[in-house]
């Protein structure tokens, strides 16, 4: 998530911080205090379809938008 909102080199510098120090940066990058506000972001799992963080799980949503989504496909 880190990642995302607030950018691969972010994230990398702070993957050794603790999980409070990673959620108060995202929380900064939402309200955009100290950091370029990231527009428009949700989570994986809220989008439109869903999908999943660790890709060995999945989301059966996201599962049940893969089986039909070729029927949503424009002609």
């Amino acid at each position: 998530m880190l990642a995302e909102v607030a950018g691969k080199e972010a994230a990398d510098a702070n993957v050794s911080e603790t999980a409070r120090t990673q959620r108060q940066i995202i929380r900064d990058c939402l309200s955009g205090e100290g950091r370029d506000k990231a527009e428009g972001w949700v989570p994986r799992y809220m989008a439109f379809a869903e999908a999943s963080y660790d890709g060995t799980k999945s989301v059966q949503a996201a599962e049940a938008w893969g089986a039909i989504s070729q029927l949503f496909a424009a002609s």
